[in-house]
């Protein structure tokens, strides 16, 4: 599992959560997991940016769970599905299985705040 550090900001107001791989600018596919969740991947496959709007309905958390600081998000794809989970303070707050039927390459990521 390839560890990249996460810039994460969570806007309460419009409840939509950000994360940025620290570093990496732009993107060249976006994906959408399912209604909300959408993650940027660069030419190479890596994980880019992850984007979740109605983010505390989506995950079924307070809004003041997403605005913690120690945030990681797990990403694994393989050719059949992608698995994605997040974690707020040690503690898993959602996991889900996608179908992979966007065609994104075998990736194994852990995007970590506090790397």
């Amino acid at each position: 599992m390839k560890t990249q550090r996460l810039i994460s900001s969570y806007d309460e107001i419009n409840d939509i959560f950000c994360g940025k791989i620290d570093g990496k600018n732009g993107y060249f596919a976006n994906y959408a997991m399912n209604e909300g969740i959408f993650i940027n991947i660069d030419k190479n496959g890596c994980p880019v940016s992850v984007f979740i709007d109605r983010a505390s309905d989506i995950l079924n958390v307070k809004k003041e769970i997403l605005e913690e600081s120690d945030i990681k998000i797990g990403l694994g794809c393989d050719d059949c599905s992608i698995y994605f989970d997040i974690f707020v303070n040690g503690v898993k707050i959602y996991n889900n299985k996608f179908e992979n039927n966007c065609g994104i390459p075998d990736l194994n990521f852990l995007l970590d705040t506090d790397y």
